[in-house]
């Protein structure tokens, strides 16, 4: 997962996403209105079918928030990213120390809005190693990731994520996400990066 933004600038970030707040929910409502035609349904549908494998899901959402760059439709598919997750999932960014918990929406908020804004450059997530323990309809994934940087001048970075998932309705959803990205002070285990 991308460092959204840096912590000496999430206050301010936060603070003018939060003036934006009616564009971005009369964009979320059009784009939701557009998406539920029956052609832009069926296309979706196609794209991100309902899984029983949790492996599936999960990569499903990692290639989601990958960010090829700012031209047409190498922007992420929001809905596709919504898809991946229970409407009333939280992601939690805790590379700071102190979590930044964020619902679905707000994360594609402030994703969106820095994408517009050019404020990061192209990336892809690539999944290292992972572990899965799953009970009935439910599972944990912990596994290493990777923020590959197209720009071979940025150093990339690596982190852990912790996904839960419920499988409801014969699809996994991501109920919860937790990451930290790696510091000088937390490396990854050997396990989860072979």
């Amino acid at each position: 997962m991308a460092t959204i933004i840096e912590k000496t600038n999430l206050l301010e970030r936060i603070k003018q996403d939060l003036k934006q707040t009616n564009v971005d929910i009369s964009n979320l409502k059009s784009s939701i209105e557009n998406d539920t035609k029956k052609d832009n349904l069926k296309a979706f549908e196609d794209i991100m079918p309902p899984t029983d494998d949790v492996n599936v899901r999960v990569a499903q959402m990692y290639r989601v928030l990958s960010f090829y760059g700012n031209n047409g439709n190498e922007k992420p598919i929001w809905n596709e990213l919504r898809n991946c997750f229970t409407p009333s999932a939280i992601m939690t960014n805790n590379t700071f120390g102190e979590p930044i918990r964020l619902s679905v929406d707000r994360f594609i908020s402030l994703f969106r809005s820095q994408i517009q804004q050019n404020d990061f450059p192209p990336f892809y997530v690539r999944e290292l190693n992972y572990k899965v323990e799953q009970f009935g309809n439910i599972a944990q994934r912990f596994g290493g990731f990777e923020i590959c940087y197209y720009d071979s001048t940025i150093e990339n970075k690596k982190g852990m994520a912790s996904i839960e998932l419920l499988f409801i309705k014969g699809d996994w959803k991501i109920s919860s996400m937790i990451w930290q990205e790696e510091t000088e002070n937390f490396k990854l285990p050997n396990r989860f990066v072979l």
